[in-house]
């Protein structure tokens, strides 16, 4: 972020009589660049992905097996 802040100043110094300009393009930059990344983020968040998802299948596949070992043994009375 320093950087860049320092970078848009040098770009000031050196072009000082375009200055608005260059200050009404970076402005329009940095908009529809934060337009983009919030649009991506939107679409992230609507996608319908499981987060770990192949794990979760086979902690359910390791419990049912557990189950099943747990039911097959013979109880003490």
């Amino acid at each position: 972020m320093v950087a860049t802040i320092l970078a848009i100043g040098l770009l000031l110094v050196v072009f000082w009589d375009n200055r608005l300009v260059i200050l009404a393009g970076l402005t329009a930059f940095f908009l529809a660049g934060s337009g983009l990344a919030y649009l991506a983020l939107r679409a992230s968040m609507t996608r319908s992905n499981r987060l770990f998802a192949a794990s979760i299948s086979e902690l359910g596949k390791d419990l049912r097996q557990l189950q099943g070992a747990a039911g097959n043994e013979a109880r003490p009375d």
